[in-house]
């Protein structure tokens, strides 16, 4: 995955001299879960749970239809349903093509390098939501904002990067 910045009218911009910020760790969940599923190792039952707490009850409640990764048999339902082949091979398929996420770690940070040179007044619940994808709830309980507090800052870091990137519509 590349992630680079251009305009729409012709323009050059200095976003892509931006290359040497400091790289965005992506977090391997989906490693971590590979491991668990293809191991019979318990001990890493609690090596994801302790790793990515939030990503295993997102698991839990949307998908194993379990309230907390805490319940009795959570990682057996995690394990039986992700043992499933074709998504099994899916996962390893992915995991074999993006074995190295090195590159796309540097775009990314690349990328908040010139949001923040930008923007350096932009507060967080925006790019938790654009980038990670959380919705308002999820960012309020995230960050122990009221809910109307991270709507207004998204609101307005929007309302910013719009005033911003006028000239490349």
């Amino acid at each position: 995955m590349t992630i680079g910045f251009c305009s729409c009218n012709g323009q050059n911009t200095n976003a892509n001299n931006i290359t040497t910020a400091t790289p965005m760790p992506i977090n391997r969940f989906d490693k971590a879960l590979f491991q668990l599923i293809n191991s019979d190792d318990t001990t890493l039952n609690q090596q994801l749970l302790n790793q990515y707490p939030l990503m295993t009850e997102i698991l839990g409640k949307g998908i194993l239809n379990m309230q907390s990764p805490e319940m009795p048999g959570f990682f057996n339902k995690l394990e039986n349903f992700y043992s499933e082949p074709t998504l099994k091979n899916l996962y390893a398929d992915a995991i074999k093509k993006y074995d190295s996420v090195t590159e796309t770690e540097q775009s990314l940070g690349n990328a908040f390098a010139w949001i923040q040179d930008k923007f350096p007044t932009m507060q967080i619940p925006a790019l938790y939501m654009h980038v990670s994808g959380f919705k308002y709830r999820e960012i309020a309980e995230k960050l122990n904002l009221p809910l109307g507090t991270v709507k207004s800052r998204i609101f307005f870091t929007r309302q910013k990067l719009q005033e911003e990137l006028k000239d490349f519509r």
